[in-house]
């Protein structure tokens, strides 16, 4: 669980936590951000496409995805595809994209990757 507080007039509040190392900025890169988020050290923030990753271990459709990550089902595509093309994320029918059977697993996982020939064979 993330707890985030945005920062505001509370800046000053905030500067000794942050020196105590008990609040850690979510853009490091950017300390100047106004739009700069904090959370408690001992949580540790997941990209979306990590939760992605994790969610996908074992074969996941689209909706079933969407739903663990808490996103919009009409944009996965943008989440999805990026993890592809990257090699970290593959799909069950390669061959066929668009079938409605289709499942998305990460690479190192054992799941059952159908072939273009398996597909002739049918």
């Amino acid at each position: 669980m993330k707890f985030l507080l945005k920062v505001f007039q509370i800046k000053s509040h905030l500067d000794p936590l942050i020196a105590d190392g008990r609040l850690k900025p979510t853009d490091p890169d950017n300390p100047q951000n106004y739009w700069q988020r904090f959370v408690t050290a001992e949580y540790n923030l997941l990209t979306l496409g990590e939760i992605i990753l994790d969610s996908c271990k074992e074969p996941r459709t689209c909706s079933e995805i969407a739903e663990r990550a808490g996103i919009n089902i009409d944009h996965m595509k943008e989440y999805i595809q990026p993890l592809i093309d990257s090699g970290k994320l593959k799909m069950t029918i390669p061959a066929i994209p668009t079938n409605t059977n289709q499942r998305f697993v990460t690479a190192g996982s054992e799941a059952v990757i159908i072939s273009e020939e398996v597909l002739l064979e049918y």
